[in-house]
């Protein structure tokens, strides 16, 4: 396979959280357009083109989210930068506009996420920019967040893809290399990734996933395919980039 050129954002944008239904409809909600300044654009993706979405209560960065175009959850980030307030709100979204929702059960950035409106999942991330990465996970329902199993280390930083049920958290730092699945109730330690890794984006499934890794510097082009068991080389990105909007995703990723 290769990869292939798609129609541009409207504008530059890094940090963003996003949320992919498939190839042919995503999500890009807020995020960094150049530092230090931060919006509340949402953008839609119809496979062709990009569009103005509703505009998200707040300016944010850094948040975490999934679902669909037309039933999106994100929850947490940042109003500022560097070291703004770090947010514990969770909305939610209709296709149309925004609706507050329960807030998350405490500050992240920078988290995992992955899963539908009402069957979302969240893990890991940073209370603060001066705190450690967490090993907290919180499922939601749509109306209410409950918490899920325990991480064996703390994650942030990381691609995310899968269901409440079947999630993978992959790359990230600390420790960077971690691959682990989530089956509803624990996290499982997978083959790690080969190479350390930081601010990598995923998209797929949990048994079928790419790996978008970068680093801060230099930016990368390396994607790596995971098939529930090892990871193999796909072909690289044409520009390397990194904390990308690819998140979350469920369409297949091999």
């Amino acid at each position: 396979g290769a990869w292939a050129s798609g129609a541009a954002l409207p504008g530059t944008r890094g940090n963003s959280a996003s949320t992919i239904g498939s190839e042919t409809t995503a999500l890009g909600v807020g995020g960094q357009i150049t530092y230090p300044n931060i919006t509340d654009l949402t953008e839609e993706y119809n496979g062709t083109a990009w569009s103005p979405g509703g505009v998200y209560p707040g300016v944010q960065s850094w948040g975490t989210g999934s679902g669909t175009v037309t039933a999106g959850w994100f929850t947490g980030g940042i109003t500022s930068q560097p070291n703004g307030p770090v947010l514990s709100s969770t909305n939610t979204y209709n296709g149309t506009s925004w609706t507050a929702g329960t807030a998350y059960p405490g500050t992240i950035l920078a988290a995992g996420g992955t899963g539908p409106q009402t069957a979302g999942l969240a893990w890991g991330g940073l209370p603060s920019w001066t705190g450690s990465a967490q090993t907290t996970t919180f499922e939601y329902s749509g109306p209410a967040w409950t918490a899920g199993g325990t991480l064996p280390m703390g994650v942030a930083y990381t691609g995310s893809v899968g269901t409440q049920t079947a999630a993978l958290s992959t790359g990230g730092g600390p420790p960077g290399k971690a691959n682990l699945s989530y089956n509803g109730t624990g996290w499982t330690v997978e083959t790690e990734l080969p190479g350390t890794w930081s601010q990598s984006s995923a998209a797929g499934t949990q048994t079928s996933a790419l790996a978008f890794l970068a680093g801060n510097l230099p930016v990368m082009t390396n994607v790596l395919g995971w098939d529930g068991t090892s990871w193999s080389t796909r072909p690289s990105l044409g520009t390397g980039r990194y904390a990308s909007l690819v998140a979350s995703g469920n369409t297949s990723g091999a």
